[in-house]
């Protein structure tokens, strides 16, 4: 079975785009009609329909997904950033678990460098310009968390 991605709308329509263009199935929250709704509905219609929840919220959903026996995985895009560079981040989770039919119980966190997180720090007021070359030099990491 390949992955399957539920995008909170925390996040950008653009991931489910991304998603769908390398052939993942992907839904929106917003656009399946479960715009506002709380984390533990998300994390019930994920656990129902077997998808990888994508989102910048770690703190509910993790709480959420570790009462539960077991989960189809999370994928947590840390940085608060414009939607190309979540679409950025999000590319580098995707090549992460390429080739995997399943994130069972895995979460996958996607941040970015050191360098760059300083510079969101420093700059929370960006151009469209001056967050395009910010993205250009961002290297994303990947890793499995604990």
């Amino acid at each position: 079975m390949a992955l399957r991605f539920l995008i909170d709308e925390n996040l950008s329509d653009l991931l489910a785009s991304c998603a769908h263009r390398r052939g993942y199935e992907a839904q929106y929250v917003p656009h399946v009609g479960l715009q506002q709704s709380t984390d533990a509905e998300l994390v019930r219609h994920a656990l129902l329909g077997d998808w990888v929840i994508v989102t910048n919220d770690a703190g509910d959903f993790l709480r959420l997904l570790d009462a539960e026996e077991v989960h189809p995985g999370i994928v947590l895009v840390i940085t608060q950033v414009p939607p190309a560079l979540q679409v950025v981040l999000f590319e580098a989770a995707l090549d992460f678990v390429a080739g995997r039919t399943d994130l069972i119980d895995v979460v996958v966190r996607v941040d970015v460098d050191e360098d760059t997180k300083s510079r969101f720090d420093r700059n929370t007021r960006l151009t469209d310009e001056e967050w395009a070359a910010l993205g250009r030099r961002m290297v994303p990491r990947v890793s499995i968390a604990p």
